[in-house]
């Protein structure tokens, strides 16, 4: 993917709360894919119950984050290249709202969210 295919950003409606909250949906995740990963206990079935009870809840936070974390883009993004959107999307999409990402394909959505853990999509906030 060249340079010129890249989303633009515009942080200078945000705060240091927005970077704060961001981080932390990050680190949620991050504990909920841990506990996804951990081994089903053997022989105990009161924890065997408990370890499903757990993941169950991590994929509750997953999906939560997800939304948090969509609602936190749609503060920043102001354009994408046409080139990343599925067929059929309008030519006009209001970025601000949540659902104008449905028409992102989704290996371009995960590059955005890519770009914002990273720190690169400062990089190409317009000025």
């Amino acid at each position: 993917m060249g340079d010129e295919l890249k989303p633009t950003f515009n942080f200078s409606k945000v705060s240091r709360q927005w970077s704060k909250s961001f981080a932390t949906s990050v680190q949620n995740a991050t504990r909920a894919q841990i506990t996804l990963q951990r081994p089903a206990p053997v022989g105990d079935s009161t924890a065997l119950q408990a370890h499903l009870d757990a993941q169950e809840k991590a994929l509750d936070v997953i999906a939560q984050i997800s939304d948090e974390q969509a609602g936190l883009i749609a503060q920043v993004l102001t354009d994408v290249p046409p080139e990343w959107l599925i067929d059929g999307a309008p030519e006009a999409i209001d970025w601000s709202k949540i659902e104008s990402f449905d028409w992102i394909q989704e290996e371009y959505y995960g590059e955005i969210l890519n770009l914002i853990q990273s720190g690169e999509a400062r990089t190409l906030a317009k000025k």
